[in-house]
């Protein structure tokens, strides 16, 4: 009976083994894909960003105009239909998206906008 229960905290100890390695793994797949993220995005461009797991993510939208920007964005746990970026300004939105993708549609007539993600959770 010694010889079973040995086994059985044997297996349990090695399956919470892998399962904290896939965790790690999957934590820092997602951390490298956020940290080499960014585009500019011109009027009528859709873009879709990965977003962490765990903690915040801070999104970075830039319009280096003379005119105004406007653009939604939207995840699995939020959106907002119409942000607006005045000219030669930056807005920043820090969200917890719980690895959901943000997708970031720029509708303005003629303005450009720059994404960028400065840092992460």
């Amino acid at each position: 009976m010694k010889l079973q229960q040995h086994g059985l905290k044997k297996n349990l100890a090695r399956s919470a083994a892998v399962a904290s390695l896939g965790l790690a793994l999957a934590g820092g797949v997602a951390t490298a894909a956020q940290a080499s993220q960014g585009a500019t995005l011109n009027p009528g461009n859709v873009a879709t960003f990965n977003t962490y797991f765990w903690g915040r993510t801070t999104a970075c939208f830039t319009n280096s105009t003379g005119g105004g920007a406007h653009f939604e964005w939207r995840s699995s746990t939020s959106y907002n239909t119409d942000t607006y970026v005045g000219p030669h300004s930056t807005y920043c939105l820090t969200r917890s998206f719980v690895g959901f993708q943000l997708r970031v549609h720029n509708y303005a007539y003629s303005v450009p906008l720059s994404v960028t993600f400065p840092y992460g959770p």
